[in-house]
């Protein structure tokens, strides 16, 4: 429920009015269009007030009515005093009395007493309300008009002789007069409020023009001045509103802005200034398209304000473009492309250009047009069309390298690829007229199966060839002879040239190149034979540099050819010596023949080394005694003969033995000591067997010493896995003889 500002009743919050007083509950400030905060009495945006409080409504309702003076009425008849019933105030309405501009009536005459009047005798009766009241001048605000006193004592009688004015007719002009007065004050004094309420059903109808005038002429009766300037604010907003309908559009906007904050009217003014732009660009769309789009731009999201841009580019550009203006048009069509998606357009215009361009003969603009327009319609064999029509041109000038380019260019278009080929020969034709052989051959190749072009082709090769054969230029000989396929005995020409360049190589040491060319050359002369020897030149040089395996590939190719086979072994042999297999490699080395001799590399050296370490790696450690046989000898000579006679060691005696050590110089030499232990007869008895140590240092040692010889003169032989040491020595005396002798095997412990 709601609260009346006026009277205090409650009444529903759907209602508008007051039940009890009929006041109007504004919802909006009619000075700013804020939305009124339920039951406050001044505006929270601007502070206005919203209603005159109620106690404030209306003056006193016994405030007196003016009143003028009037000229003396004419004498009453003389009527005999008695009390008079005094007469009540004419009661006022509770509101403020505005000024009326009105003529008052004639004033009722002032007495200083008025006598007393039978009222009973003399009934008035009361004017009606309806009867027009004359108007009663505006007078200043005079003293409350009261009830005529009562006299306080009736004037003493006249004396007899005076003449007596009629009283009782005094007395109802006077009736008379104050209730018009009465009629008068109140007609006054409801005018305002009956304005108001005019006012209220005038807005309520919806007619604020004549709710504001109205609003108005209440002047500040109750809220009337707010109510005037919301029915003046409901009047723009509504006319706002027609003029919208209308499509007056600066009127409405106009209307709107008079209405200030209230409700939508910022919006809808905004609204209807969009709403002209668009109108007016509807207005310009066919006499002025540009301005138009200027307007529709100022529209901005209005209705369909920025397709009717996008179609007014695009109509734009399409005029443009009919008109050969392509500037003008890819300029519209990526001013639309900023609002849509405008398709090909653009690139239809470049692919004009390219037209345009072409059908004026400026092939290479058109060129360039039809190359940026891509894959659109037929822009590639436009380009091949722009080529041939180039090349014509320049086969016509006789400038046959360039139209021969055009002609390629043109790709598959009509009959360019032949021309090109026919061009190709005409210029293979001049070339070898100049004696420019090479490039006519060239040029020749180019031409395809035009004409003879192939055997063109193969005789400029062939001479070419044979120029380079007799310079000694044997890779270009090779090469053109090569090209020149089967032409005459180019094939046999190309061998030599082959031939002749390994064996350059060869004689270089190029072992590798050398093999290549030889290889080329293939039954020419003795190409084979140098072929295997270059395998053979190449196997030394890799057995040398210790790849033995490269080595043996090479040797293998060779088959028989000189000490292949040798070599193959020294191959196996070395690589057994690097792995520490001693016996493995001599049983690789000591198949290698006695002859096998090559440069630049000992092969008979490397054998020596191989069995010597082998029998040094055998023989080296302790040796012990297995056998002796030990004697010395006496012979004496006498005239008649000798005399012999021995003494005899069989029996094997221990502590002999044979110690050997090496060691191996950098340089394939070795070092060795031996230490042996043996028995000898050192005089010519059973008791002159004694001990002998001997020690032999052997140094830089090549092969391997079978025979050690001692300072003693004993011999330490090696033969067949066993070492046999002998000692032999002869003394003589006179005339006799002795033999020492002794032999000791021994065997490896």
């Amino acid at each position: 429920m709601k609260t009346c500002l006026k009277c205090g009743a409650q009444f529903a919050d759907e209602a508008q009015f007051c039940a009890n007083c009929g006041f109007k509950d504004i919802q909006f400030c009619p000075e700013c269009g804020k939305s009124r905060v339920p039951g406050s009495l001044f505006c929270s945006g601007c502070g206005r007030k919203y209603y005159t409080a109620p106690d404030q409504a209306a003056e006193p309702a016994s405030q007196a009515i003016p009143v003028t003076e009037a000229a003396p009425a004419a004498p009453a008849p003389e009527v005999p005093a008695a009390p008079a019933p005094v007469a009540e105030a004419v009661p006022a309405p509770a509101a403020e009395i505005a000024p009326v501009a009105e003529t008052a009536p004639a004033a009722i005459p002032a007495t200083e007493a008025m006598p007393p009047v039978d009222l009973q005798a003399a009934q008035v009766p009361a004017a009606p309300v309806a009867a027009p009241v004359a108007p009663v001048a505006p007078v200043a605000p005079a003293a409350p008009v009261q009830a005529a006193p009562a006299p306080a004592a009736a004037p003493a009688a006249a004396p007899a002789k005076k003449k007596k004015f009629p009283i009782v007719p005094v007395i109802i002009g006077g009736v008379a007069l104050m209730v018009a007065a009465g009629v008068a004050i109140f007609f006054i004094a409801t005018t305002p409020s009956r304005k108001y309420k005019a006012a209220v059903k005038e807005f309520d109808a919806g007619n604020y023009a004549e709710a504001a005038s109205k609003f108005e002429a209440a002047g500040n009766f109750q809220d009337a001045e707010e109510r005037a300037k919301e029915a003046t604010t409901m009047l723009h907003y509504t006319n706002g509103k027609d003029a919208f309908s209308a499509g007056d559009y600066a009127k409405a906007k106009e209307e709107f802005e008079a209405c200030g904050n209230y409700k939508d009217a910022a919006d809808r003014a905004a609204e209807s200034e969009i709403a002209g732009h668009y109108a007016k660009a509807e207005s310009l769309a066919s006499s002025d398209p540009d301005q138009a789009i200027e307007e529709y731009k100022l529209a901005g999201d209005y209705k369909d304000a920025k397709d009717k841009i996008f179609n007014l580019l695009v109509a734009q550009g399409d005029k443009a473009l009919n008109d050969n203006q392509f500037d003008k048009a890819a300029d519209y069509y990526k001013k639309a492309g900023e609002y849509k998606d405008v398709g090909d357009k653009i690139t239809n215009v470049i692919y004009e250009q390219g037209v345009k361009a072409a059908n004026d003969k400026n092939y290479d603009k058109a060129i360039e047009y039809f190359t940026a327009a891509g894959s659109y319609k037929d822009s590639a064999e436009q380009i091949s069309k722009c080529y041939y029509e180039m090349a014509e041109a320049a086969a016509a000038s006789n400038d046959l390298e360039k139209a021969t380019n055009y002609y390629l260019a043109a790709g598959s278009y009509n009959n360019a690829a032949s021309k090109a080929q026919e061009l190709y020969y005409k210029r293979g034709e001049n070339e070898l007229a100049a004696g420019n052989t090479e490039k006519a051959a060239d040029l020749f190749k180019q031409a395809g199966n035009y004409k003879d072009a192939p055997d063109k082709v193969k005789a400029a090769y062939y001479t070419l060839g044979i120029a380079a054969l007799g310079d000694k230029n044997y890779d270009k000989a090779a090469e053109y002879l090569k090209l020149a396929g089967n032409y005459k005995d180019a094939a046999t020409k190309g061998q030599e040239a082959y031939y002749n360049k390994g064996l350059a190589l060869l004689n270089d040491k190029d072992y590798a190149g050398a093999t290549e060319y030889l290889k080329l050359a293939g039954n020419y002369k003795n190409a084979k034979t140098l072929l295997t020897e270059t395998a053979y030149s190449q196997g030394i040089d890799a057995l040398a540099k210790g790849s033995y395996a490269t080595a043996k590939t090479f040797f293998q190719a060779c088959g028989k050819y000189k000490f292949a086979a040798d070599l193959i072994n020294a191959c196996n042999g070395e690589e057994q010596l690097a792995s520490g297999k001693l016996e493995e490699a001599w049983s690789f080395y000591s198949k290698v023949g006695k002859k096998a001799k090559v440069t630049g590399f000992d092969i008979q050296g490397r054998k020596t080394y191989c069995s010597t370490k082998v029998l040094l790696s055998r023989v080296s450690g302790n040796w012990e005694a297995a056998s002796n046989n030990v004697y010395v000898k006496n012979i004496t000579k006498y005239s008649f003969g000798r005399y012999t006679r021995k003494y005899y060691l069989k029996r094997l005696q221990g502590g002999q033995d044979v110690s050997i050590v090496y060691s191996e110089n950098g340089d394939g030499t070795f070092n060795m000591t031996v230490t042996v232990n043996y028995i000898r007869f050192k005089s010519p008895s059973i008791v002159g067997a004694d001990y002998f140590t001997e020690t032999k240092d052997l140094t830089n040692v090549k092969s391997f010493p079978s025979t050690i010889k001692f300072s003693s003169g004993a011999k330490l032989v090696y033969k067949n896995g066993k070492y046999t040491l002998t000692y032999a020595k002869n003394t003589k005396s006179g005339r006799v003889t002795n033999q020492y002798r002794s032999t000791i095997v021994y065997k490896k412990v």
